[in-house]
């Protein structure tokens, strides 16, 4: 199990938030460059086939954002 770090508190209280992406309308980063993912799981041969479609994203590649207003103005841009 993943240490719960920053983001929850011990009894699952949200401590913070992470970003990845841009500000409203604009596109969101460029992945292609990232590592594709794997199946969990072997075939019949034991092989981890790739998920082509999936890529990992390392924590170091989000912002910490400390409250839900912070998210919702990047999503939305400072509303009035």
């Amino acid at each position: 199990m993943r240490p719960l770090g920053r983001v929850l508190s011990p009894k699952l209280e949200v401590k913070s938030y992470r970003w990845f992406g841009a500000g409203p309308g604009e596109p969101l980063p460029d992945i292609r460059e990232f590592k594709v993912a794997k199946h969990s799981k072997g075939n019949a041969e034991g092989t981890k086939l790739e998920r082509p479609n999936h890529r990992i994203v390392s924590r170091g590649q989000f912002e910490p954002l400390n409250t839900l207003d912070a998210v919702l103005a990047r999503l939305f841009g400072s509303l009035p």
